[in-house]
């Protein structure tokens, strides 16, 4: 099957949107779930790399935004919501969940505004199978470890990164 030409990716442009754009840009977050979901009927596999394509373009055609008022944090909240199962309920192979997984740390990374920081709360659920969660785990082991310093987290107690270990693993960590 052709690979869909998703019209969200016209509206998600860097900077796309400026400081009164918190309305408009709610409004093209609800199209592109539905967008999204319209296509995962036909082909959920395509859908999963639309979820991922969206989360890499919100951040950088919002960051202008005044979301004073929370009405894109809030679309974006009850998006991640819906989206997150789309990944998860995807029929991939290792290799495309790895490489979507893999996408979508990046944009999580490179997420300065938090619009975000709920994905990797949900990570296990994204990672699908407890095998890639417990990779996905060690890694994130890896990294806190790296980072840890004699006397504490420098400061990563609370970070995603810390978080998406817990959850990947099957529970917050303590």
């Amino acid at each position: 099957m052709a690979a869909h030409k998703w019209k969200f990716k016209s509206h998600f442009r860097q900077g796309a949107y400026g400081w009164k754009g918190s309305a408009l840009a709610a409004k093209r977050v609800a199209e592109a779930v539905r967008e999204i979901r319209k296509v995962r009927r036909n082909d959920p596999v395509e859908a999963a790399e639309g979820v991922v394509s969206f989360f890499e373009r919100i951040v950088p055609a919002v960051e202008h935004v005044d979301d004073s008022w929370s009405r894109l944090g809030g679309a974006l909240y009850k998006a991640m919501d819906e989206l997150v199962s789309v990944v998860e309920e995807a029929p991939l192979d290792d290799n495309a969940r790895e490489a979507l997984l893999e996408r979508l740390w990046a944009a999580i990374q490179d997420d300065d505004f938090f619009y975000l920081h709920e994905l990797p709360e949900r990570w296990g659920e994204l990672c699908a199978e407890p095998t890639v969660a417990g990779q996905w785990a060690d890694e994130f082991t890896l990294f806190l470890k790296a980072h840890a310093s004699g006397d504490g987290m420098m400061g990563l107690h609370e970070s995603p990164h810390r978080r998406a270990v817990g959850h990947a693993a099957g529970g917050p960590l303590p």
